[in-house]
């Protein structure tokens, strides 16, 4: 009702001026999914169907604070996860340029802990990842993702994917209370994985994964150890996440028809080439910090259905 009382506001002229929209996402988590969405389905249905060609910008997103102040089990590892999927609702909602928030603040959802301390939290491990592995694809809409998801959801993980021409990235995340083994075949997807890089985010043993104090684990994994025959087999701690990207993978025929089928020049998520020289020497310590440089037990992942868009991913300052 507020964006529809504002775009009424505006005549015609005026709408014509205005190139961009600020938005704020914070989920509450993933047994509230629709939260993901709300604030991006009212500037859909409202800014950019009078001015669809408006810049959508996220200038606050992340996991919501105060999800419930008695409730340590939404953060941690499973934080990590909903950053993922707010990061892929961006998608869906034509986000241009996403920035993270908190950074460095006192606070269970930030990157970062108070001033000075340049120790990166696990949101902010999750955050480098990202970085680090999505620049330069698009999500995928996995077949047997259900509605706004691109997601395959298992009983005990999930399977998020993400295409570039000359890598294959995916996210598989935990979402267990216990210890799991988890099964993904990518014969259907790749007939040949090239070079494959797998990262694990967890927490040290015995540590609670879903709180938001546990210090984050990063362990580089021998890829020989997990994948085979184009089948990877992995145990996961509870919540825990496997990042592996397949660097000049061959793509099966499925996969080169559904992305030349796709929408023609449909955009990716550019390198981040920002210039931080103006970044205040806190901002600029946090940058430094996270590394920015200027089924039940698994199952057969499904077929490429459709390429998407994913913003930039930038730190608020």
């Amino acid at each position: 009702m507020n964006n529809e009382i504002l775009l009424n506001e505006f005549d015609e002229t005026e709408q014509e001026a205005v190139d961009g929209v600020a938005v704020h996402v914070y989920s509450k988590g993933e047994d509230a999914p629709n939260s993901r969405y709300f604030e991006l389905s009212q500037i859909k249905d409202t800014w950019l169907q009078q001015v669809p060609d408006l810049q959508v910008y996220a200038t606050e997103w992340n996991l919501k604070r105060t999800v419930d102040e008695t409730r340590e089990e939404e953060y941690g590892l499973k934080q990590a996860h909903e950053m993922l999927n707010i990061m892929e609702a961006f998608d869906w909602g034509s986000v241009d340029a996403a920035h993270v928030w908190p950074v460095q603040m006192e606070s269970r959802t930030g990157l970062t802990g108070v001033d000075g301390n340049e120790n990166v939290d696990l949101a902010g491990e999750m955050f480098r990842l990202m970085k680090d592995t999505l620049p330069g694809t698009q999500p995928l809409s996995l077949e047997g993702s259900e509605g706004r998801e691109t997601e395959i959801e298992g009983e005990t993980a999930d399977v998020h994917a993400f295409y570039a021409e000359d890598r294959f990235v995916t996210f598989l995340a935990s979402k267990s209370d216990e210890p799991s083994e988890q099964i993904v075949d990518f014969n259907n997807l790749v007939s040949d994985t090239g070079d494959v890089s797998i990262t694990r985010l967890g927490v040290e043993e015995g540590s609670n994964p879903t709180a938001s104090a546990s210090a984050p684990v990063v362990t580089q994994e021998n890829s020989a150890d997990l994948i085979e025959d184009g089948v990877l087999i992995a145990d996961l701690a509870p919540h825990e996440i496997l990042v592996m990207e397949m660097s000049s993978p061959t793509y099966t025929e499925s996969v080169l028809s559904a992305v030349e089928a796709a929408e023609e020049e449909l955009p990716s998520i550019p390198p981040d080439d920002s210039d931080d020289s103006d970044e205040d020497s806190d901002t600029a310590s946090l940058l430094g910090a996270l590394g920015d440089d200027g089924g039940g037990g698994g199952g057969e992942m499904g077929l490429l259905l459709a390429l998407g868009i994913l913003p930039l991913l930038l730190l608020a300052t």
